[in-house]
């Protein structure tokens, strides 16, 4: 059935899925079928893959004990020719957030914090919000995203670094481009307490009332990355190791995500993927100041392993979590007017649970179905967000795996 489905590739959907049900109502197993609607799957990736302006991408569908669905196309390096595979790495941007999240669950189980005190608790300098002095900024509200604190108008021109320095020949970059790149190669990598507090205390370098919304903790939804390396610091504080290794130890290596790491010294640079603004154009790599709001290092065969035990937590098997932890951080703390959120995981509007990941040259995607049972992945080596038909095409491919990961 698998090559009468192939060779059938260029008609219509519609007509191929008619063509695959005879075999469908004669199949006695759902693991045919499950495979002849795999072959389907794979047919519709294809028809959008055919116009693709993704320069290569991995995406994967599974359950607490199974990979239903993993696929990879095109290049981890568009001039080199090098296939993008599960072992392609790079940068997963936000969904690294979620594992702050999980760490700070770890730690609450173990009685080292409270989710609902003060932040100033924990920290080594007093974080206050300059309109409401007196109102407590907690850990609760850090996971949230309603702490107050704001990214403003600094966080990208300060927490991005250039590693391998401003490029030579920067005729393939815009003007803005070039102007922020160029802004990137001064910044200086810090210590994580160095640069908060120089942001978020008066009189620090990068102090500035706009680092802070015009609302009281614990009221308004804004999405901020400062907010949630203060929770990593805090992290670094209460288990006295480096948040890198904290979660190395405590997340990665019990999920044995060995591929996985925070610094490009710590994965095989032979499997780093070359990342690129839309239309292909090589964007100079970067690493964070602020490397536990975005920072990891991963690829789709460490991921999926995340995903199955987040998922494994979720329906009460255990994992790195107590199932009341999981539920806990996973369900609806805040809802705003357009955000539902739970503790570092977004909830989306199907109620669908997880996060997304967008930084220069990357998109990420990873979501559980608590009604199903399911778990989603997308990465792909280009930015998403800067480019409506890039956005499309990313849409696209994500609504056909929720499509057929109900089917599966």
């Amino acid at each position: 059935m698998s090559i009468l489905l192939k060779m059938n590739r260029y008609l219509p959907l519609c007509v191929r899925i008619l063509l695959a049900l005879p075999a469908l109502m004669t199949l006695g197993n759902s693991r045919a079928a499950a495979q002849v609607w795999s072959d389907t799957l794979d047919m519709q990736l294809d028809e959008i893959s055919c116009h693709s302006r993704l320069p290569g991408w991995s995406v994967a569908i599974v359950n607490p004990d199974e990979i239903l669905y993993q696929r990879s196309m095109g290049w981890a390096n568009l001039e080199k020719q090098v296939p993008f595979d599960p072992h392609t790495l790079l940068n997963v941007g936000s969904v690294s957030k979620t594992l702050i999240g999980v760490a700070l669950m770890q730690l609450a189980e173990e009685g080292e914090i409270n989710l609902d005190s003060s932040i100033n608790a924990y920290l080594p300098f007093a974080v206050h919000h300059p309109s409401y002095p007196g109102q407590t900024i907690t850990l609760r509200h850090l996971a949230t995203h309603t702490s107050g604190i704001s990214d403003g108008k600094y966080y990208n021109q300060l927490c991005y670094v250039l590693l391998d320095g401003y490029p030579e020949d920067d005729s393939h970059l815009s003007k803005s481009q070039r102007r922020y790149f160029r802004q990137l190669q001064k910044n200086p990598l810090q210590p994580l307490d160095v640069f908060l507090e120089n942001y978020l205390t008066v009189g620090g370098n990068h102090y500035h009332s706009k680092n802070f919304n015009q609302f009281a903790p614990g009221t308004h939804y804004e999405y901020t990355n400062i907010g949630a390396t203060l929770a990593a610091l805090v992290i670094e504080q209460v288990s006295g190791e480096p948040f890198d290794v904290y979660t190395r130890r405590h997340i990665l290596e019990p999920l044995e995500m060995r591929e996985s790491g925070w610094k490009y010294s710590e994965v095989k640079q032979e499997n780093l993927a070359k990342i690129y603004f839309p239309g292909g154009i090589p964007v100079p790599r970067y690493t964070l100041v602020t490397y536990p709001d975005g920072g990891l290092i991963s690829n789709a065969h460490d991921l999926i392993r995340y995903l199955m035990n987040c998922l494994k937590g979720y329906v009460g098997e255990g994992g790195l979590l107590k199932p009341d932890s999981w539920q806990e951080m996973m369900v609806l703390q805040f809802e705003g007017e357009e955000e539902k959120t739970g503790l570092f995981w977004s909830i989306s509007k199907s109620g669908r649970i997880g996060h997304t990941g967008a930084d220069p040259g990357i998109f990420t995607w990873l979501q559980i179905d608590p009604e199903t049972q399911t778990g989603y992945l997308m990465l792909t080596n280009t930015s998403a967000f800067e480019d409506p038909e890039t956005m499309e095409e990313v849409k696209s491919i994500w609504k056909t795996l929720i499509h057929y990961g109900k089917e599966l």
